[in-house]
C-alpha cells in the first residue's frame, strides 16, 4: 500500500471516531422547541385559561367606609315638578290619556298618538304601527306599556325644547337640562332619586342599615355591581319585556360610593320618555315613547 493511502484511511477511521464520540450534550444541532422551554427560564409556560375567566369574575371592592359628602348630594339635585297646569288644552289631553292607561284601551292610546311618532331612535322605529307592534297592542289589556305609562304620567313633567319645538315632557326627571350639575354626567349611568329622603342601605335589602338620605339627588349606577350580567337589565330601558333588578349600587357624581337603593326609588336617565307636542291649537299628540338611545 502506498503512502497515499495509508493517509486516506488513516484520516477516515478518525472523522468516524469523532461522530461516535458525540453526546447530546456537546452536540451543536439546534435543541428542539420542549427543550427551550424546558432549559429557558425567560420562556414560562401561559397561565391557564380558567384563571383568566376567573379573574373576570371576581368582583371589585365596594367600600362604603368613605364619608358620604351631603353637600356635594344636595348640591346636584332634580327637583319634582309638573308644569301641566300652565296649558288647559294639555290638561284635558293628560286627563283623557289617563282614563285610557287605567282602562287599557289600546284602541283609545292608538289614537292619541301620532302618525310619525319614535319608539327608538337609535332602532329606527317610527308610526303607529310600529308603536302598537313594539308594545304588543294587540295583546290588549296584557300589553306590557300600561304599568310603564301609568308610572310616568303619575311623576308629572316639564315643557321643555324638543326635536319638533317645544314639548311636553314626562316624566320630569327625564329633562335632564334642568340638573344642576349635568356637566359631566354620563346619561348611561345615571339616575334621578325621587323621595325627598331616598333611603340607601348598606346592603340590597330593606332589612339593612340606612347609610343616608338623598334629597332629589342626581346618581351614578355601578355598571360592575353584578359579574356577568347583561347591564341593561338593570334599569330595563331599552325593552318592553325586560325586568328590573329590585336594588342597585351607587355612587356619588364624583365615583364615590354610597350604597344600595331600591329601583323603584330611581328614574334612570337612559328609560322610557313620554313626548307630547301640539299638532294645532288644542290638537295634542304622542311624538315619542322611547328610551335614551
Amino acid at each position: 500500500m502506498s503512502f497515499r493511502w495509508l493517509f486516506a484511511v488513516l484520516l477516515i477511521g478518525t472523522a468516524c471516531s469523532q461522530d461516535g464520540a458525540r453526546t447530546p450534550e456537546n452536540s451543536t444541532a439546534a435543541p428542539s422547541s420542549s427543550d427551550t422551554l424546558a432549559t429557558t427560564p425567560s420562556a414560562a409556560p401561559p397561565a391557564p385559561v380558567a384563571a383568566e375567566a376567573d379573574e373576570k369574575t371576581v368582583k371589585k371592592p365596594y367600600d362604603l367606609t368613605q364619608p358620604i359628602d351631603s353637600a356635594g348630594l344636595r348640591a346636584c339635585q332634580l327637583l319634582p315638578a309638573d308644569e301641566s297646569r300652565q296649558d288647559s288644552s294639555l290638561q284635558i289631553y293628560l286627563a283623557n290619556l289617563n282614563r285610557i292607561v287605567e282602562a287599557r284601551d289600546a284602541q283609545g292610546l292608538l289614537a292619541l298618538v301620532d302618525t310619525n311618532t319614535v319608539s327608538s331612535y337609535g332602532g329606527g322605529e317610527y308610526g303607529s304601527r310600529d308603536f302598537a307592534r313594539t308594545w304588543e297592542l294587540h295583546r290588549g289589556t296584557a300589553s306590557p306599556i300600561w304599568p310603564k305609562l301609568r308610572r310616568i304620567l303619575a311623576l308629572g313633567g316639564v315643557f321643555t325644547q324638543g326635536d319638533e319645538g317645544r314639548e311636553f315632557r314626562l316624566p320630569y326627571a327625564q329633562a335632564t337640562e334642568r340638573i344642576s350639575c349635568a356637566n359631566g354626567a354620563d346619561w348611561y349611568t345615571a339616575a334621578v332619586c325621587l323621595k325627598p329622603a331616598t333611603e340607601v342601605h348598606v346592603q340590597a335589602s330593606a332589612a339593612s342599615a340606612v347609610r343616608a338620605h338623598l334629597p332629589y339627588s342626581v346618581v351614578n349606577v355601578d355598571e360592575e355591581q353584578d359579574a356577568g350580567r347583561n347591564w341593561a337589565e338593570l334599569y330595563c330601558p331599552n325593552k318592553p319585556n325586560s325586568s328590573c333588578a329590585s336594588w342597585v349600587r351607587v355612587s356619588d357624581m364624583r365615583n364615590r360610593p354610597l350604597g344600595y337603593v331600591r329601583t323603584a326609588d330611581l328614574c334612570f336617565t337612559v328609560d322610557y320618555k313620554l313626548s307630547l307636542v301640539l299638532k294645532s291649537p288644542g290638537h295634542w299628540r304622542i311624538a315619542a315613547y322611547a328610551p335614551f338611545d
